[in-house]
């Protein structure tokens, strides 16, 4: 009988790319070997790697993959996990990118409603699905990672989900969040 683990993580901390790979190569060999050992197995096709660079200029476009025995797995330059999008460099833009494209999908399946619906409904819905969608994983990046022109997405979000609350009338759009 075999078994597959869903989820593990290996983190190496170097000075150097080169360092980190043969770090990573060796641990992971070694979870593999132990892993087989106790009739488990690892899908190394879901296994994806992400490397954060120390430094603003630092690359991370042309670096090789790590290899676990056979299988090379390769750099990836953005990457989801649990529900929070990174880029190598950790910046929220990504993160806030994909979070707002998501909340204005729900919205755009929220309008039709909001002539179906009385507005306290409205409201309760939208701020029931809407704002959650848009603000989930956040609190993961600090006000060092997230920069004005950054939030656009979010107040470009929350400003039509208020204009569904209150039907459109441009002064209360604020107050209805």
């Amino acid at each position: 009988m075999v078994s597959y683990v869903d989820d593990y993580c290996l983190l190496a901390i170097s000075v150097s790319w080169q360092r980190n790979a043969i770090t990573l190569t060796a641990a992971g060999n070694q979870l593999q070997l132990e892993a087989n050992q106790v009739g488990m197995n690892f899908d190394l096709s879901k296994t994806e790697l992400l490397y954060f660079p120390y430094g603003k200029n630092a690359a991370t476009v042309d670096l090789p993959g790590v290899q676990f025995g056979e299988h090379n797995i390769p750099n990836h330059l953005e990457q989801r996990w649990v529900g929070v999008f990174f880029d190598s460099k950790l910046q929220a833009t990504l993160h806030i990118e994909k979070r707002a494209a998501k909340a204005g999908k729900i919205l755009y399946k929220l309008a039709p409603l909001h002539k179906k619906l009385k507005p306290e409904m409205v409201s309760r819905l939208t701020k029931a699905t809407v704002i959650p969608a848009l603000t989930f994983g956040l609190q993961i990046y600090t006000r060092n990672h997230i920069n004005n022109q950054e939030v656009v997405p979010i107040n470009m979000c929350l400003k039509a989900a208020a204009k569904i609350i209150t039907g459109g009338w441009q002064k209360a759009e604020l107050c209805a969040i």
